[in-house]
């Protein structure tokens, strides 16, 4: 008897990227319209990113209302909004593992990326954009040069960045910062080490993101009942009168 899932923590199978089935067209499509015809009868995840609304109203608008008139062709804007934020699989899917539906949409869309890839249908665009760590670290050099380059009112530069990066004049851009969140923590007084935490620490992993455009959160920290500061520095001690 199969129950409602989310009751339970969700299991992450490894992707199985070395499998030869993993880049097959057909495989690829069969899963996808598997996936897509449950999310299409629960539709919980509406009100997460656009993949949601966009595979909606794509079912919606089909001669038959169902996910059989709807074309493979057009699943790509589906797959292209997914963020990989994993907000569906994490807090909202019933239906991810260990029920028996076995749903991962992060990782079907990451599987139809994975595909594309493969195939040689990503342009020089895209694969510049995606080298996240590389563009933050040449922009953080010229942090003030870059900000004012893709500040929302530079309508020129915001052009002219749609011509040659395909990024919308529209769409909100990250700030730089010449100092990253690993800097600014560690010239915050009391340090933790993440190696080794306390009950109660708060520990960040830096990544990309964080790394470049965290400033705001180690403003915040400063002034958080909690320890902040590089990974390793504290030794594990508890820093003294913060709890």
């Amino acid at each position: 008897m199969s129950k409602e899932g989310s009751l339970e923590a969700p299991t992450r199978h490894p992707i199985p990227w070395t499998e030869p089935d993993f880049l097959d067209d057909g495989k690829i499509d069969a899963e996808l319209r598997r996936v897509f015809d449950i999310c299409h009868g629960c539709r919980r995840c509406f009100n997460l990113c656009d993949s949601f609304p966009r595979l909606f109203d794509l079912i919606d608008d089909s001669p038959s209302g169902e996910l059989d008139t709807v074309h493979s062709s057009d699943f790509k804007p589906v797959v292209d909004a997914c963020t990989f934020c994993d907000m569906c699989y994490m807090t909202k899917c019933p239906y991810v593992p260990p029920h028996e539906f076995d749903l991962d949409f992060p990782h079907l869309m990451l599987r139809y990326r994975a595909a594309e890839h493969a195939k040689g249908q990503v342009g020089f665009q895209r694969k510049q954009l995606a080298q996240t760590d590389r563009n933050g670290k040449w922009a953080a050099k010229v942090s003030g040069l870059a900000n004012w380059a893709t500040a929302e009112g530079n309508h020129g530069m915001r052009n002219m960045l749609g011509d040659l990066a395909g990024i919308h004049p529209q769409a909100a851009l990250p700030k730089y910062h010449g100092k990253t969140f690993a800097d600014r923590a560690g010239e915050v007084p009391a340090l933790i080490t993440a190696l080794r935490p306390w009950p109660g620490a708060a520990v960040f992993k830096a990544g990309t993101q964080r790394r470049r455009h965290g400033s705001g959160l180690s403003i915040v920290l400063r002034h958080a009942p909690v320890g902040t500061g590089r990974s390793g520095s504290g030794g594990g001690k508890r820093p003294q009168g913060r709890r």
